[in-house]
């Protein structure tokens, strides 16, 4: 049978304090972690809807909350960047690093594209997540459908981006490569020569936790904990390798979560 504690963290970032939270989970499969609530509000931005570029954004343990002069509205996980591309037929947003969740407002005449690196989000409903990591990109979509394909020159993207939307999807099928995630979906995606994906039905709201301030895990390895353990922290989550070896006996996938004691701006 599965225990839960619960074991009041001050300040995780130390990595001696996060070692000892991984070590709670010895007592059993399922880890629940409290730490100082989160505040609720967060102030907003205005993005205003000229072609001019912007970029914004979040510190190492910072989320923060934009509204775009159309509504949409995105929010910043810890340490990442993004630009806002607005112009008379498209609405753009470069995702250079980091993690967003994004809530747009439908336009028909101006298509939403996320752009990544390589590959390209045209959103086809209204509410998602995007985590790039090197040159993967991981999408859930919790609310409508998003596509995912290549990244293009702008005039191929905005032509392609109006197909998506505008065309019934069995008329897709041939036109160009895409992968058409729904509700409930995840998505991970990566290019080499051309753009490999897999979409599984999945949990799609863990992935946007962050935003509430907590980190959910569900089948986790210990290296994915670590991993997203560490975008919260400017000191090196460092284990030995008995630590690891110890774990990795106790405990090979991990279910939870850890409040992550994020601030707001």
């Amino acid at each position: 049978s599965s225990e839960s504690k619960d074991i009041s963290v001050p300040n995780w970032r130390g990595y001696a304090a996060i070692a000892a939270v991984l070590f709670v989970a010895f007592v059993g499969s399922m880890l629940s972690f409290s730490t100082t609530p989160v505040p609720s509000g967060s102030a907003e931005k205005s993005i205003g809807a000229s072609s001019t570029i912007q970029a914004y954004t979040t510190a190492v343990g910072e989320t923060r909350e934009l509204t775009l002069a159309d509504g949409s509205i995105v929010t910043l996980n810890t340490g990442s960047k993004i630009y806002v591309d607005f112009t008379g037929n498209m609405r753009r947003a470069i995702l250079d690093s980091g993690e967003a969740f994004f809530d747009v407002t439908k336009d028909a005449s101006r298509p939403f594209v996320v752009t990544a690196g390589d590959q390209s989000v045209t959103v086809l409903g209204t509410r998602f997540n995007v985590y790039r990591r090197g040159p993967t990109l991981t999408v859930a979509v919790v609310e409508g459908v998003v596509a995912v394909h290549d990244n293009l020159d702008p005039e191929k993207l905005e032509a392609n981006a109006r197909l998506l939307v505008e065309q019934p999807a069995e008329q897709l099928l041939t036109d160009f490569r895409h992968y058409r995630l729904e509700a409930g979906s995840v998505g991970t995606f990566e290019k080499s020569v051309e753009l490999q994906g897999e979409v599984e039905v999945a949990d799609a709201v863990t992935h946007q936790s962050w935003r509430q301030g907590v980190l959910k895990f569900s089948e986790s390895s210990l290296l994915d904990v670590v991993e997203k353990l560490s975008r919260y922290s400017d000191a090196p989550i460092i284990l030995s390798d008995d630590d690891l070896a110890e774990l990795r006996r106790r405990c090979s996938r991990w279910y939870g979560s850890i409040a992550a004691n994020t601030g707001h701006s």
